[in-house]
């Protein structure tokens, strides 16, 4: 078994050990590792996500990924695709035939992982090219299975049900599909059927052709109801994605000459040609009554939006549809698109939107409270027109590179600013949309989670006069939402301070702001740091290179430096820091503080109610003697307020662990110590851990056993 490798799930946030952790079933091709907590896969995370993933993997672990890749296409795949094989099978079956010197078949059934006849089954039915191919031509359709899974799945899925059997002791369904690979697809019908599915190539043309032939009026239907799309009259929707540009603060001076605050609206709203120019909104006041009762995330097909389409921001205000005339363009349509996507966002409390675009294929996300959640793009939504639409409406820049745009929205009397980051790598496009209401993300320091005595240290540390202040944080634990409320609590002072961002999501008054392209690069900080002398603190973007660590590291022997970074806890930071070849002593002489946090979910105060939890259960979970003794336990049953995405769930929490760069500390650092000796001098210096913090939430009726779970404290 490959060494441990802890790693958080891009999904829930869950931390658990991946090299143990089961391989997915998606395909052998791409397999990846199932979080044990939301038993998602990482098949469907941004490439960023991937990318650092495997930079980091063991070798081991790289191993059997490389053995599984040399599998794809077999008869092993398609038994995995069938459901009647594991992954983690596949990979005992393939080690199990190198040695041996024998055929995949002969090892899977030698080893007991399927019975001769199923392997059968599936490889009779496959082509030479290595797809289960169908012709539809030859026999007949029960087509009491296609009620049974129903003809509008059929239609909308383009799949059609053909044979019911019985495999030792196993209903096995044959499915013809014309997308094989579609997994939630064949989830979806085996929860429908409770039968194993075994999918099967089949044309299009052919399962429609079946289907007309099989249910004529249904399928009349299904095609007019395609054809007359949305309906005309629409209410106002919502927000559409953000990046670089800069929107005032409430009450600050207007933005700086080529900065401007975009707003999109229906083509009722939209100003002349001349004013197009200048900052746009999207006054989405009618949002809560469009999406009253918001689309499912489930895989239940999301009903049509009552938008009215937006033109893309280069468009002319006469190229808008009006009353009467022709249906609206592609561009259009998808700009309509992507304000339902908000709106729908917005009235889910989301913070996050991520939008993955492989090949044909969009994928939608929403990131609810911590976990992520997969939405239903509308059935004309196409990964061309969503990417030109976004590019278009946040004015990206053209070209290959990482980019970041911007947009402000109107909801009612709400000012929420959404960020829209672009990652592009080799055949796909990850779109990150950040979706921020100045009120909700902008803290004060004692709501972000630290004690009394902690608060006093931060405070004290952001009075010195040089220096170095870490924020660590694991991704999508607020770490941007503690740097900007930092800036807050700074802007109130008369100290000069300048923010080097990379984007900017919100504009700080009191507070001199430089923006940088993304990508965020040493030579554009340096630039900006020396563009404006006399910076007593500065804040630089996240430190993912070697350059800006050694600027922020170098920088703090004249001003002081809060730079934040990557970490899982407080004591790994200064080795996160050194993994880019900084000087060990000079991290140590500079290092003044450390912030560490995380955060859980709130457990919603309507539908909370003390649990019953035993000690056994407690100490199975690795809670020590002392720690459970006398822990009261809390959890949510579900309510109407907390809603059916999160239930028992509403909202998140901080956890704080602060850590001081004592002569001991940074005798460490220097030297070379491990994260765990600068945990445990930092624990006798007086540093409270986040477990401690954690289990004083769950204590207190806040968080939940859960949380603590998924946290690994």
């Amino acid at each position: 078994m490959p060494r441990e490798y802890p790693t958080q799930c891009w999904s829930c946030l869950g931390e658990f050990d991946a090299a143990s952790a089961i391989w997915c079933s998606c395909s052998a091709r791409s397999a990846s590792k199932l979080c044990p907590f939301c038993f998602r896969c990482f098949c469907q995370s941004d490439a960023q996500y991937l990318e650092n993933f495997w930079r980091g993997a063991p070798d081991e672990l790289k191993e059997e990924r490389d053995i599984l890749k040399g599998a794809a296409g077999s008869s092993g795949e398609a038994l995995i695709r069938s459901n009647l094989l594991s992954t983690d099978q596949l990979v005992s079956a393939l080690r199990w035939q190198q040695n041996r010197h024998t055929s995949l078949e002969d090892a899977l059934v030698e080893l007991g992982f399927v019975s001769r006849q199923n392997l059968e089954l599936v490889v009779n039915r496959q082509s030479p090219s290595g797809a289960a191919t169908l012709d539809l031509s030859k026999g007949l359709v029960d087509a009491s299975l296609v009620t049974t899974v129903s003809v509008e799945l059929c239609y909308r899925k383009k799949i059609l049900p053909i044979t019911r059997e019985e495999i030792g002791g196993m209903e096995v369904l044959t499915l013809a599909m014309a997308g094989p690979t579609d997994v939630e697809t064949i989830d979806q019908v085996q929860s429908l059927t409770n039968c194993r599915v075994i999918p099967m190539n089949a044309s299009e043309q052919d399962i429609l052709q079946h289907l007309q032939d099989l249910f004529p009026r249904e399928f009349a239907a299904l095609r007019a109801g395609e054809s007359a799309g949305p309906a005309p009259e629409a209410a106002t929707a919502a927000p559409v994605p953000p990046a670089a540009a800069k929107p005032p603060a409430p009450g600050a001076a207007t933005p700086a000459a080529g900065r401007r605050t975009r707003t999109v609206g229906p083509p009722a709203r939209r100003r002349s040609a001349g004013r197009a120019a200048a900052a746009r909104e999207i006054d989405a006041q009618a949002v809560d009554e469009a999406f009253a009762e918001p689309p499912p995330l489930a895989p239940a097909p999301a009903p049509a939006a009552a938008v009215a389409p937006i033109a893309p921001a280069a468009a002319s205000p006469q190229a808008a549809p009006t009353a009467g005339t022709a249906s609206p363009s592609p561009a259009e349509e998808s700009a309509g698109i992507l304000q339902a996507i908000l709106a729908e966002a917005i009235t889910k409390r989301t913070s996050l939107v991520q939008l993955e675009i492989r090949g044909a294929a969009p994928s939608l996300f929403l990131r609810i409270d911590g976990n992520l959640y997969r939405a239903k793009l509308p059935s004309q939504a196409t990964a061309a027109g969503l990417s030109r639409a976004l590019n278009s409406v946040a004015s990206l820049p053209g070209g290959e590179r990482p980019a970041a745009g911007r947009l402000a929205v109107k909801c009612g009397d709400r000012r929420i600013d959404v960020v829209v980051r672009r990652f592009p790598s080799a055949g796909a496009e990850s779109f990150i949309l950040k979706i921020i209401e100045r009120a909700e993300f902008v803290r004060p320091l004692a709501d972000l989670g630290p004690s009394a005595h902690d608060l006093e240290r931060l405070r004290q540390a952001l009075s010195l006069p040089h220096g170095l202040v870490v924020l660590s944080a694991p991704p999508h634990n607020g770490l941007e939402t503690t740097r900007y409320s930092l800036m807050a609590h700074l802007a109130e002072g008369r100290r000069r301070v300048l923010s080097i961002d990379a984007p900017q999501l919100l504009a700080i008054e009191g507070i001199r702001q430089e923006e940088i392209p993304v990508p965020a690069d040493a030579a554009g900080c340096r630039k900006a740091l020396a563009g404006i002398p006399g910076t007593e603190i500065v804040f630089l973007p996240e430190i993912q290179d070697a350059e800006l660590a050694a600027l922020a590291v170098e920088a703090a022997s004249s001003c002081l430096v809060v730079a934040s970074i990557q970490a899982r806890r407080a004591s790994q930071s200064p080795a996160a820091i050194l993994w880019h070849r900084v000087d060990p002593a000079t991290l140590a002489g500079g290092l003044r503080l450390i912030v560490n946090q995380r955060l859980v979910r709130r457990l919603c105060e309507t539908c909370r109610k003390p649990a019953q939890v035993t000690d056994r259960v407690l100490k199975m979970m690795g809670l020590t003697s002392d720690e459970a003794l006398d822990l009261k336990v809390c959890q949510g049953a579900g309510c109407e307020r907390c809603g059916p995405l999160s239930p028992g769930y509403s909202g998140r929490v901080g956890l704080c662990e602060v850590l001081e760069g004592t002569p001991e500390i940074a005798a460490l650092v220097s030297s070379g110590g491990s994260p765990g000796e600068i945990e445990r001098e930092a624990r006798r210096a007086g540093m409270s851990p986040l477990r401690a913090a954690c289990l004083a939430r769950v204590g207190q009726g806040i968080t939940s056993l859960e949380e603590f779970q998924k946290g690994n404290f």
